[in-house]
């Protein structure tokens, strides 16, 4: 008997809106994921809640929204750190994470010396 997983990639292409329309005839396939991720239902309905019922800078303000804004975005943290099983001081958010992940693994003399050169 095999463990793998059959995947049904018709409800998985359901989860995404954008995926449920035709390019040039065909149904649209997303690989530049690199530069924008497309987003699923849940994470749709999720922004459209916030920005309806929560829109506020985090941790910048002591009104409600503020705080209501501030709370989720921690508890988002936290559920990170749970998902990848980091350490609660280790997590960051990053909007860019790639070129944050590999200036963050040079060592420190290296990054300096890098930009005296240029």
């Amino acid at each position: 008997m095999s463990d793998v997983k059959t995947i049904d990639w018709s409800a998985l292409r359901n989860d995404f809106p954008i995926l449920d329309q035709k390019i040039h005839g065909k149904p649209l396939v997303y690989f530049d994921n690199a530069a924008t991720s497309q987003k699923p239902r849940s994470v749709i309905a999720s922004l459209v809640h916030y920005y309806e019922h929560d829109n506020a800078n985090v941790h910048r303000g002591i009104h409600e929204l503020s705080n209501r804004s501030t709370n989720a975005f921690e508890a988002a943290r936290t559920r990170v750190a749970q998902f990848i099983n980091a350490k609660t001081r280790m997590k960051s958010f990053s909007r860019a994470a790639q070129p944050k992940a590999s200036t963050s693994s040079q060592p420190r003399g290296v990054r300096k010396i890098s930009k005296r050169a240029t």
